[in-house]
């Protein structure tokens, strides 16, 4: 019997470091802290979406800038054509943490951007994120 006991301890202990996240261990307030910063440059890798890290925000081309109290700045197309040359516009929003999911609401050209990814990774250098969900409330409804 006492075999039986030390044997389960074993197997809960390693089933549970086996299934642990590596994000979903760290405070929210350290994920949050590295994850303040200006994101751009992304490459999809695998089924996964790659941002970089960068010092000061790219002129001419996407990015996204998370700061604190939740706020947001989104810099993207300003209009419906994704034809070149593409005109930029900065949109104000919000972004909200959970666990290793975060929720963002920001405005388009065309009305309010509701999305949801799932951090995969994050350090000084880089943002890996799982696209969960994204919806779009249009101007006209």
């Amino acid at each position: 019997m006492k075999k039986i006991f030390v044997f389960s301890i074993i197997i809960f202990s390693i089933v549970i470091i086996g299934c642990s996240d590596d994000n979903a261990s760290q405070p929210e307030e350290k994920l949050e802290s590295k994850l303040l910063g200006i994101w751009s440059d992304g490459t999809t890798v695998e089924s996964f979406y790659v941002y970089k890290k960068q010092k000061k925000a790219p002129q001419n081309d996407y990015y996204i800038q998370l700061l604190p109290n939740n706020k947001l700045i989104e810099h993207k197309n300003s209009g419906w054509c994704g034809t070149p040359p593409i005109s930029y516009a900065t949109y104000n929003g919000k972004w909200t943490l959970k666990d290793s999911l975060i929720d963002i609401e920001v405005p388009y050209w065309g009305g309010m951007m509701y999305i949801k990814w799932k951090i995969v990774q994050v350090d000084n250098q880089a943002l890996k994120i799982e696209w969960i969900d994204s919806k779009n409330k249009s101007k006209k409804q």
